[in-house]
C-alpha cells in the first residue's frame, strides 16, 4: 500500500491535478458555502458553492492550500492530507467570532461591535443543538430570556421583568403585536415554528424610540429561513432538509421538512412541520405539586371525579400543531430584489393546565370541569421590496407591506355546571 501510495504521489508530480472537494462544518457535519480556498504562492484560489464545493484545477502534488472563512479556524493541507481525507475537509468553528451582523438594533444589517445595547444572537445551529419543541423553548434554553408557562402549549417570554404588551415580537420585519395583546401573559410566540428559524435576536431594551412603546422591555427579532440562489445562470439548486423527532415525555412526534428549489434570479423555499403532544409526564423526583391525582370526566352531562392511576401523567395538557412557510424571492439584478412571504400557523385545543387542577377551597373537588384555549391560528403575507442605490435620495431602501390575521379563543365551565363560557 505504501508503495502504490508513492508511486501516486510520483505520477501528480508529473501532471496536472483535477479533483473536486468538500468543505464541511466538524461538528454539524453541513455543508459550508463561501469558504476561501487558496495556495500559498496565490497562484491558485477558489470559492465552495452552495453545496460547499470546489474543483481543484491544474495543480501539483507539491502544492498546500488554505481554508478560510469568517467565524472558522483556518486550515492549512498539502495535496496529499486532502487526498487521504477523500477530498472532505472539515473545518472547526472559532471559539471567537469577529464581524457579527445584526439587524435588531435599527432595524439594518450592522456589525455587533457597533452597537452600544446588548444584543444576544440565537442560531440555527443553537436551536438545532438544544433540540427544542417550540419556539418559547428556544428562548428559555438560550437562557436569555425568562418564559412563563400555565401549560405545555404555551411560552410567555419576559426581559427585564416586562412581557406580553411590554416586549415586541418581530418576525422577518413584521410586528406581531397587535390590539389583542393584553398585560397577562401570551402564547402567542409558540406560533412561530422553531424549525423554520435562521437565527433570533433578543435586544435588551428599552427599544422604544426604534420600534415604539410595546419595545420598552425589549425587543425579539425572529429570522425565518432565507433563499439561497444557485451560483451560475442556467443551473438549478435544490437543497432538501428533513428529521423526525420523539419525545418520552410527552410522546411528542414531530416531522418536519424544507427545501429550496433555485436559480440565478428565482428562489422557492417551503417549509411545513406537524408536532403532536401527548400529556405530559412528571418526573419521579419531584415537588408532588406537579402530580394528577384526579380529574373530571363528563358523561350524560355529568361532571364525575376520576382517580388518576397513574398520577404523574399531566392529563389534560396534550395539544398538536401545524406550521407552514413559503417564500418566492426574485433577484432582478445586483440591485434590486422583491420576496413574498406565507406564513401559518394553527394549533388544537389546548387545556389549560394550571386552571384545571385548582382546587382553591381544598375539598378535594376540583374547581374546574373544562378549560382550554381553542385553537390558536395565525395568518401572515408579507411582500418586501429591496434596493440599492448610489442616488442623494437613499443608499438603500426597504419597503415591506404585511398583513396578518390572528384567531384566538378560550373556553371554561365550572364543576357541574352546564354554561360553558366562551371568549373569542
Amino acid at each position: 500500500m505504501r508503495y502504490l501510495l508513492l508511486i501516486h504521489l510520483l505520477l501528480l508530480c508529473f501532471s496536472g491535478f483535477s479533483q473536486q472537494l468538500t468543505v464541511i462544518d466538524k461538528t454539524t457535519r453541513q455543508a459550508l458555502p463561501g469558504v476561501v480556498i487558496y495556495s500559498n504562492n496565490k497562484a491558485f484560489s477558489a470559492t465552495t458553492n452552495a453545496k460547499g464545493q470546489a474543483k481543484l484545477n491544474n495543480m501539483l502534488a507539491e502544492d498546500s492550500l488554505k481554508f478560510s472563512l469568517l467565524g472558522y479556524q483556518t486550515e492549512h493541507l498539502s495535496l496529499l492530507q486532502i487526498q487521504t481525507k477523500n477530498y472532505k475537509v472539515e473545518l472547526r468553528e472559532s471559539s471567537v467570532a469577529l464581524g457579527e451582523i445584526i439587524v435588531s438594533a435599527n432595524r439594518w444589517e450592522e456589525e455587533k461591535s457597533e452597537v452600544a445595547k446588548r444584543i444576544e444572537n440565537i442560531t440555527k445551529k443553537d436551536v438545532e443543538f438544544q433540540n427544542s419543541q417550540t419556539s418559547a423553548d428556544v428562548l428559555e434554553t438560550s437562557g436569555y430570556a425568562y418564559v412563563q408557562k400555565s401549560q405545555m402549549a404555551g411560552g410567555s417570554p419576559m426581559l427585564r421583568g416586562f412581557a406580553t404588551n411590554r416586549v415586541l415580537l418581530v418576525v422577518d420585519g413584521v410586528r406581531m403585536n397587535n390590539a389583542i395583546f393584553r398585560s397577562g401573559n401570551l402564547q402567542n410566540v409558540i406560533s412561530i415554528d422553531a424549525n423554520s428559524l435562521e437565527s433570533t435576536e433578543i435586544l435588551f431594551g428599552p427599544g422604544s424610540v426604534m420600534y415604539g412603546s410595546d419595545a420598552i422591555g425589549g425587543v425579539m427579532d425572529f429570522h425565518s429561513l432565507k433563499t439561497r440562489f444557485a451560483d451560475t445562470a442556467g443551473k438549478t439548486m435544490f437543497k432538501l432538509n428533513t428529521f423526525g423527532r420523539y419525545s418520552t415525555a410527552n410522546q411528542e412526534k414531530t416531522g418536519h421538512l424544507d427545501f429550496n428549489l433555485a436559480g440565478k434570479k428565482w428562489s422557492f423555499l417551503t417549509s411545513v412541520s406537524y408536532s403532536d403532544y401527548d400529556d405530559l409526564r412528571a418526573g419521579k423526583e419531584g415537588n408532588s405539586y406537579f402530580l394528577r391525582p384526579s380529574y373530571v370526566i363528563t358523561q350524560n352531562g355529568k361532571d364525575s371525579m376520576v382517580v388518576n392511576n397513574d398520577s404523574s401523567l399531566q392529563i389534560g395538557s396534550a395539544f398538536s400543531q401545524l406550521n407552514a412557510l413559503q417564500k418566492i424571492h426574485f433577484k432582478a439584478n445586483d440591485r434590486l430584489d422583491l420576496e413574498y412571504g406565507f406564513y401559518f400557523s394553527q394549533s388544537s385545543n389546548a387545556g389549560r393546565y394550571d386552571r384545571l387542577t385548582l382546587d382553591n377551597n381544598s375539598d378535594g373537588i376540583l374547581d374546574n370541569a373544562e378549560w382550554y384555549y381553542g385553537p390558536q391560528k395565525w395568518l401572515m403575507n408579507r411582500l418586501s421590496l429591496s434596493h440599492t442605490a448610489n442616488s442623494g435620495a437613499y443608499d438603500k431602501l426597504r419597503i415591506i407591506v404585511a398583513t396578518q390575521n390572528f384567531e384566538e379563543s378560550r373556553h371554561d365551565r365550572r364543576f357541574n355546571n352546564n354554561n360553558l363560557r366562551h371568549q373569542t
